[in-house]
């Protein structure tokens, strides 16, 4: 998969991120693997380099380091991927391949149990974001508020970075909501229990969410 990109943002992930690349270079061997790092503390960036991924540093905010990564991807094809080992490297070959017929691939959680072990509570918070952006966006996709997708360069260079929040979390919708016209694509996933380290989600990220619809 020689015009295929990986792109994966990271804060203080040493523990996940080197079973992931191990992971990826073995799936994918040919494929150009982009760690996004925010400023981790740990090992990350060191780890990613010892392991022949390409480090590129942003700043704060998981949306800045994809759209930092995209932008730095040499490659058309673009998988954008969690750290963590929540979204199945497996699939990454399937998202490649419906993305070569499609502008956007997107991971879907369908049901209660793709969410795996996840809270209620963030259950039920994803699902009433997921259906307030369907109605924001006048779109047919489940999981807008999705982490693991996949995007055509070509189409990532039109985006507006005005209209993203750069220091929240859910880039695939601040993508999304700015066009109208693209092919879009779900492949169902579960999502996976958090091998290492803790979520980094919080109250803020609620906040940047509502920023992300007004902006």
């Amino acid at each position: 998969m020689k015009d295929l990109s990986i792109v994966i943002p990271t804060l203080n992930e040493e523990e996940n991120v080197k079973v992931l690349i191990n992971i990826l270079n073995r799936l994918y061997k040919e494929a150009e693997i982009l760690v996004v790092d925010s400023g981790s503390k740990d090992k990350t960036k060191d780890i990613a380099l010892k392991l022949n991924a390409k480090v590129v540093e942003a700043g704060n905010g998981l949306c800045r380091a994809v759209l930092e990564g995209i932008k730095e991807a040499k490659n058309n094809f673009i998988v954008v991927m969690d750290a963590d080992l929540q979204h199945p490297p497996e699939l990454v070959k399937e998202i490649y391949e419906n993305l070569k017929h499609n502008d956007i691939v997107v991971g879907t959680r369908f049901n209660r149990e793709d969410y795996g072990n996840l809270s209620f509570i963030r259950y039920f918070i994803s699902k009433t974001a997921n259906f307030t952006a369907r109605k924001f966006l006048n779109i047919k996709i489940n999981d807008p508020m999705s982490g693991f997708f996949g995007v055509k360069k070509d189409l990532a260079k039109k985006i507006n970075e005005e209209r993203c929040v750069k220091e929240g979390y859910k880039v695939l919708f601040d993508i999304l909501k700015q066009f109208s016209d693209i092919k879009i694509k779900e492949v169902r996933y579960k999502f996976q229990i958090r091998k290492e380290g803790k979520s980094k989600l919080g109250l803020k990220h609620l906040i940047f969410l509502i920023k992300s619809f007004i902006k």
